[in-house]
Order: structure tokens, then sequence, then C-alpha cells
């Protein structure tokens, strides 16, 4: 297996959006992940992905 490892250098424009794109995707895992926890301590039964896609939904993502 071969890797390659690259190094970006963004402008500053394209490295807010990078930075907002990350802050982003990382509220909605925490707002999953916790609703995922919540869930599970209450009634045991883990939820699947496709059901934490429509829990997106509900909750106005």
């Amino acid at each position: 297996m071969k890797a390659c490892k690259f190094r970006i250098y963004p402008a500053r424009e394209q490295d807010k959006q990078m930075s907002l794109h990350l802050n982003i995707s990382k509220g909605i895992w925490d707002d999953v992940l916790g609703y995922t926890i919540k869930t599970y301590e209450e009634t045991k039964n883990p939820r699947r992905s496709v059901n934490c896609t429509v829990t997106l939904v509900e909750m106005g993502r």
C-alpha cells in the first residue's frame, strides 16, 4: 500500500470557507452523537444511521 501526503496552501478566503465547513460538520456530529447517546440511555436500543438522518431533518439542520 502506497501513501501520498499533500500539503495545501489555501488563500485567506478558502481558509475561512474550510474552517466554516469544518465547524458546521463538527456541530452536526456533536448534535447527532448527543442525540444518539440520549436515545440509547433512554431506550437501550441503538439507532441506525438512516434514523439519524431523519433526526437531523427533525432538528432543523
